[in-house]
């Protein structure tokens, strides 16, 4: 059994022993983590500030700063590049030629313009130059589970489905 939250396991294999935790019943959760197991406090109020994603996934953390969504082509994929195309084709944009150049950006290994690094504490932490006017894409990063990155501070614990259906854990 691990917890929902950050993945610690119920018995401590170095040290032999049942780690204290609780199993979530509280209403106002969703479906999708009650019956769930937690190992602390901590990831309790974690699961509290957890978000529904556009794509319907139930994502929990915080964003570390580190800046690898915002470099390379990263962020152009799955629910961000539909977003995207979407977008364009609303505005008027002739689907085909918007297509090519989507597939082109997604090939492309451009930082975002609007990426800054500062440092906090003795550490380097990435910041958005226009963080109050970002894309909607960039606020709802990371949507899905094919979006994250390797340490990304956020995590999927479960899909939110209609009412009537099943919740889907992850």
């Amino acid at each position: 059994m691990k917890c929902c939250v950050c993945g610690r396991e119920k018995v401590c294999p170095s040290e032999g022993r049942v780690i204290d935790g609780s199993w979530i019943d509280d209403k106002r959760l969703p479906d999708t983590v009650k019956g769930q197991w937690v190992c602390c406090y901590n990831c309790y109020s974690v699961l509290l500030t957890a978000e529904v994603t556009p794509m319907g996934y139930l994502r929990v953390g915080r964003c570390k700063r580190c800046g690898r969504c915002c470099r390379g082509h990263r962020a152009i994929r799955g629910h961000n590049l539909k977003v995207l195309r979407d977008t364009a084709i609303i505005l008027g944009n002739d689907p085909e030629i918007v297509d090519e150049l989507l597939y082109q950006l997604k090939d492309a290994s451009l930082d975002c313009k609007h990426l800054r690094w500062k440092v906090k504490n003795g550490r380097r932490i990435a910041v958005c130059a226009i963080y109050d006017r970002r894309p909607q894409y960039c606020r709802d990063y990371p949507a899905e589970p094919a979006d994250l990155i390797e340490g990304c501070g956020y995590r999927f614990i479960g899909k939110v489905h209609s009412r009537g259906t099943d919740n889907e854990k992850l």
